[in-house]
């Protein structure tokens, strides 16, 4: 698996540049664009999510254990899928295409059929649409994925992450879309990647910890 057959898949599938690197920058805050991702797992090698896989994918697994039940907080993949309608669509694909559930082309497919859903009609114009990766990124934060922060610090940061894959994999000869000035830019590196993106899955596992803690009370 690498980020590269990702960007390619989703270009495959008809996303433009823009596009593309605005859904990795979501992924890569999301996952570290691991598609076998378990929430809360930072184990060595993601060694819990390669075990949880593979129960899932041997049927040790059910699933209703797998949309309603997952551990820590219950997200998936690339894209942490959590909503049990969501993961019951991305598992049902997985059953019907003869796939691991961590299957990266799997999950970009599922990433497409859910977008031309009604439901996202107005996520999908924008994509398709938009000059900006930073606008694209937004309403893939807010109409979407719906992470649990969507402040502008997450946002930005997220957008940045998308800028970074475009100017890693895009040919387009535009080296920044959205036009930002050269002192207004944020390099990143992969440590950052890496760093930011862990952080990120900390405080939401705490915080949906904390969550379950208030509702017992």
């Amino acid at each position: 698996m690498s980020k590269q057959s990702i960007w390619n898949f989703l270009k495959h599938k008809g996303f433009s540049d823009i596009a593309a690197a605005a859904l990795m920058g979501n992924m890569e805050a999301e996952s570290n664009c691991v598609s076998n991702r378990l929430q809360g797992d930072f184990t060595n090698g993601f060694k819990r999510s390669i075990e949880y896989t593979a129960q899932v994918d041997a049927g040790n697994i059910s699933r209703h254990e797998f949309i309603y039940d997952g551990p820590g907080g219950g997200g998936y993949g690339l894209c942490q899928w959590t909503y049990h309608p969501r993961k019951a669509g991305l598992y049902d694909l997985a059953q019907e295409q003869n796939v691991s559930i961590g299957d990266e082309f799997i999950q970009v497919e599922w990433l497409t059929r859910e977008l031309w859903q009604d439901e996202y009609k107005a996520v999908r114009e924008i994509l398709e649409k938009s000059p900006s990766i930073r606008e694209c990124s937004d309403v893939i934060v807010k109409q979407f994925l719906r992470p649990a922060d969507q402040s502008e610090a997450v946002c930005k940061y997220r957008a940045d992450l998308g800028r970074a894959f475009y100017q890693q994999f895009s040919e387009a000869e535009a080296e920044d879309p959205d036009g930002i000035p050269e002192e207004g830019k944020v390099t990143i590196t992969g440590e950052e990647f890496r760093i930011y993106s862990r952080a990120v899955l900390v405080v939401m596992t705490l915080r949906d910890l904390l969550k379950a803690m208030e509702e017992f009370k």
